[in-house]
């Protein structure tokens, strides 16, 4: 029995297509429960089948869940790394600030310190 193969696109990963083989085995399989005559041993089978799957939907959920969690932090850590490449090493508050506001805050501080010396006087 082959695996089942998936697209290689970036937003297809989750499109499962399966083989000849298996789409053959799986109506196979679909159709012998059918044509079942013990009602009790189908219904036990149909009670253990939405067990499975209500902890496979939790767990796709929870792996969609971290993956996104994944893609977020890779896109942060992509962005940061641009925003460096650009900055470069530069500290942040020289980012934040600029060389012109560092200027102008420098100049308003020796302002007031000169405005509440006249005061003080």
């Amino acid at each position: 029995m082959g695996s089942a193969t998936s697209s290689s696109n970036h937003n297809d990963w989750m499109v499962v297509t399966p083989s000849l083989e298996q789409e053959f085995k799986l109506e196979w399989e679909a159709k012998a429960i059918i044509d079942d005559v013990d009602h009790r041993e189908i219904a036990s089978l149909c009670s253990r089948l939405n067990k499975q799957s209500w902890y496979q939907q939790r767990l796709i959920e929870q792996a969609a869940g971290h993956i996104q969690e994944l893609e977020a932090t890779l896109a942060c850590v992509d962005g940061y790394e641009k925003r460096r490449e650009k900055y470069g090493k530069r500290p942040w508050w020289k980012r934040l600030l600029g060389k012109d506001r560092l200027f102008f805050v420098v100049i308003r501080d020796e302002e007031v310190r000169a405005f509440m010396k006249d005061q003080d006087a």
